[in-house]
């Protein structure tokens, strides 16, 4: 199951791309998100994908909370989880 971001998501239409770790994209329909998922730009998920015959569309996804997933500095200086 890759990890990723998300590279965009227009919440209108319902749908984006998700940017994995080794750099390839897939497609992302609302509909394989979690019921009452709020998704925007830099969302890391956990996804299944498959190569359809327009590409790579993502099966599943499940979001991941800010200290799981994909690695990289915090985006403030304050630590994630509760330490302050």
């Amino acid at each position: 199951m890759p990890t990723g971001r998300v590279k965009w998501f227009d919440v209108d239409k319902g749908f984006g791309f998700v940017i994995a770790e080794d750099g390839s994209q897939a497609f992302l329909h609302s509909s394989v998100l979690p019921e009452d998922a709020e998704v925007t730009k830099g969302t890391r998920l956990d996804y299944d994908v498959v190569d359809s015959r327009r590409g790579a569309q993502v099966l599943k996804a499940r979001l991941l909370s800010a200290d799981q997933g994909c690695e990289g500095p915090p985006t403030s200086g304050r630590r994630h989880g509760g330490y302050g």
